[in-house]
Formats: C-alpha cells, structure tokens, sequence
C-alpha cells in the first residue's frame, strides 16, 4: 500500500475541495467585516444610536459560520488519520503522529508543496539599543529534510508580525552582568476562525543573552546557552595552551614559539569585563588547529545533537598595529577525533580582517548531519596565517537557538562590546509577500489541522508537486 496523493481519491486532491470551501468563507468573512465597516463610516456620533448593536457585533457577525469551520476542522483530521493508516498500514497514535508520518513519507517520495519567500525576512531593528550594543543572531530555517529545494529555506509558518525583544533585567536588577534577559512579545494571535486570522504569534518567551562567561561546572545545557567552556580564553594551563581546549596542529610541522598566547592587551579585547583572549601567531606555513571536545569533562560537558538547530558566533581581528591580515583562512567546524568534517562549517577568508572587530555566525541546522560519537569543535587554519601576522578570537561561543513559538523563528543574543541595560530592545519584523500567503496548502493544513503547532510544516519546493490550484 501507498498513499495516494492527487489524482482519483488522492489526499491533497479530497482536501483540496474541502480548503476550498473554506477558502470561500474566508472571503465571506473578509468581505462581511469590511462592508459592514462601511455601513458604520457613513454615520457619526451623533446618528450613531440608529444601528443599535451593530458596531460592537462587527468581530462576532460571523459567528454562526463557526460550527461549519470545526466540522471542516474535524473532517481534515480525520482524512489525514484516515489515509495515513490505509496508505502505510500504520496504527498512528494521533493526530500529531499521523502529520509526522505523512510529512516523512512525504519526504520519502519527493513530494512537496509550493514555498513562499518572505518580503521582509527576520528583519532586525536595533534603535532601541540605548545601552548594549550585542547582536540578535536570527535562524528562521526549516529543518534541511522538509526543504527539498528552491530559493526558501524559511518555516512557511511564520506569523507576519513585529516582534518586540526587549531587556527587562540587567546586572543591577540581579542578572549576571553578560547574560541580561530579555522578554520577547509577539502580536495578539486570533483564533483560526477569526477573519484576521494568522495575525500574530501570541509568544511571549524570556531570554538570556547567550555569553561565553563561565557557567561554573554546569552539565545541564538549554536553548541559548553556550555550550563551549572557557570559550572567553580566560583560563590558561600554560602560556600556549588555553584551558579546555587542545592546541594542535593540522600538518606535521615545526611549532613556532608562541603559536597560540593569551592576549592581554585591552584595546584588542572585545569586552572591557575580559581579562584577555585567544591571540593566534602566523608564520606562513604552519597551520593552526585549536579544539574542543563535546561530552568530556577536559573539553566540555555540552554536547550537539542530530536533529537541532545551533547558532556559532564570535569575533575576530588582528592583534596589533594597523592593515589587515593579508592571508589565512579559518574554519570552524564540527568534525570527528580524526579531524573529519561534518556539514556543519563555516569559513573566513581572514585576508580582509583588521582592526575592526568582524562578527562571525553561523547557523548550523543538524537535521540531516550524523554527528559522531567523538565530536568536538575545531578551529582549523584551513590556509596558514602569514609570517608576524596575529589575530585575535574572543566570544566565542556555540547555541541551541532559540525558537520563538512552534512553526516560527528562533535566534539568540549574543554580548556586545557594551553590555545591555534595562529597556534597551531590539525589533524583529517579519512580513508575508501576500495576505494570505501564496502556499495555500500549507496554509489550511495550518488554519483546519493546526499542523504548526506540532512544529511541523509540509516538504516545500519552489517547483511544487502537489499544486495550489488543487484547491478548487
């Protein structure tokens, strides 16, 4: 058995004709709010009494259409249940259960429903930054399996909204100075029935400024905290050697003295807490490799997992004088005991780097990457740095994003120069290209099924399989 998906008795072709229906009473509503606002305009104050209750029934007219919306409702799960047990001879538990199922096979099969882009994609706005001036890391992909191609990379299910990001606790309200916590509040959501319906996220999320200051001896690790240690370079063994992490190298060669030093100087460390940073010496030839192993008591206790979404993030520049590098290349990498690379990397062209500081990230989504048993996080000098040129790295550090509401965006904050004070915040718009958006599947699998509330979005492509205008 097999499911079917378009065609005689297909899935998305039965569903179709239902969310058509239902499409036409979104219309209905639309147009029944705004014809009757217009019956209201042509009123004032004064002859206002002559429409009785109307003006304050103008959200609830449609009221009657809501039994009609929750036998659709119910009828839409039951397909999906339905057919997924026919098509998979599968008992699922539920309704959850059955869209993970279906999304899978989905997947399995190549099929996919039509993407959307986003006109403004996770725009981040920073003028309310009094104080602080560290960065919000924005990571709004969908997880690698479900995004099988095209221009989108984006969760189709992100509510179109400003959210508000805002520091409600800093050191002199009790917070550690470097990990301010923040309160993230979305738009009012609407019920799936309402008229205005996706509106907005209704998150209202607390969240603490991701920084590579020590947690102490921690082994409990949850979205937003780092999960390197002694990721600030402030513990040294020894001159060459930065506590927690290994100082190798990727060839063979002779080791120059002083190839990795403590960096000391405060005009090249990025915050003014710091007592100091990773300095890296180049020679020309010898390529530098500095890592940390994930799960080990010498490395770190945090570990990463298949299946996650993480966000690197640190800062880099050249140690002393004025110009630039001039040459190297770093990569940061999660990669086995042997040094073999996984497809979490990321690369800087370190030729361009000078006295400014550059902010480095990365979102690294691992849903599709085996992570081995040995993992670690390595700093390769994939290209050496050259002779008498150093550069320094400080804030470092690696996180679990943090999703703002199932189906949406998640990102993390990471430490400024300057550390946040209580009322800096930072906005993050998101705005849909069409209202409602032009992937109307993934639309009334969301308004009838509730499918992003289980973190779950149908496979997408921009060159779609299972087409919208099967909504007819």
């Amino acid at each position: 058995m097999a499911i079917t998906y378009t065609g005689s008795n297909g899935l998305f072709t039965r569903l179709g004709k239902l969310f058509y229906v239902r499409e036409i009473m979104n219309t209905f509503q639309d147009n029944l709010r705004t014809e009757v606002e217009d019956v209201i305009d042509e009123f004032s104050s004064a002859d206002l009494y002559q429409l009785g209750g109307l003006p304050s029934q103008i959200k609830t007219l449609d009221a009657p259409m809501l039994a009609i919306h929750t036998t659709f409702s119910a009828i839409a799960r039951t397909m999906i249940i339905e057919t997924v047990r026919a098509g998979l001879s599968y008992e699922p538990a539920g309704l959850e259960d059955a869209l993970r199922l279906l999304v899978q096979d989905m997947v399995d099969n190549t099929k996919h429903v039509e993407d959307v882009n986003y006109s403004t994609s996770g725009t981040v706005g920073v003028g309310g930054l009094a104080t602080g001036n560290g960065t919000m890391v924005v990571n709004s992909n969908l997880p690698k399996n479900i995004s099988t191609g095209g221009s989108s990379t984006l969760w189709q299910t992100i509510k179109g909204e400003v959210v508000r990001v805002e520091c409600v606790t800093d050191e002199s309200g009790g917070a550690t100075l470097g990990r301010e916590v923040f309160r993230a509040l979305g738009d009012e959501p609407v019920s799936p029935f309402d008229a205005t319906w996706p509106a907005g996220s209704g998150c209202d999320k607390y969240i603490t400024v991701t920084s590579a200051k020590s947690r102490g001896a921690t082994r409990t690790f949850q979205p937003g905290d780092n999960l390197l240690a002694n990721s600030d370079f402030q513990v040294w063994e020894a001159a060459t050697d930065p506590g927690r992490w290994t100082a190798t190298q990727m060839d063979s060669a002779s080791v120059p003295a002083n190839a990795q030093t403590n960096n000391t100087t405060a005009a090249y460390i990025w915050n003014s807490e710091s007592g100091g940073n990773l300095q890296v010496l180049g020679d020309g030839t010898y390529r530098h490799r500095i890592y940390q192993e994930f799960g080990k008591g010498t490395g770190t206790h945090g570990r990463v997992l298949a299946n996650k979404n993480y966000i690197l993030s640190c800062r880099v520049r050249i140690a002393a004088g004025s110009g630039t590098v001039g040459g190297g290349a770093l990569q940061f990498v999660i990669q086995d005991s042997a040094g073999n690379a996984t497809s979490a990397t990321k690369t800087l062209d370190l030729t361009s780097v000078g006295t400014s500081w550059t902010h480095v990230y990365q979102p690294w989504d691992l849903s599709e990457t085996e992570i081995p048993t040995t993992a670690r996080l390595a700093l390769d000098f994939t290209t050496a740095i050259p002779n008498t040129k150093a550069i320094v790295i400080d804030e470092l550090v690696l996180a679990e994003r943090i999703q703002l509401y199932p189906g949406g965006p998640g990102f993390i904050i990471v430490r400024g120069s300057a550390d946040y004070r209580t009322g800096d915040f930072i906005t993050l718009t998101y705005a849909h290209s069409a209202s409602p958006p032009v992937n109307e599947f993934q639309f009334f699998f969301d308004q009838l099924v509730g499918m992003s509330g289980f973190n779950l979005n149908l496979p997408i492509h921009t060159s779609e399989n299972i087409a919208d205008s099967l909504i007819a």
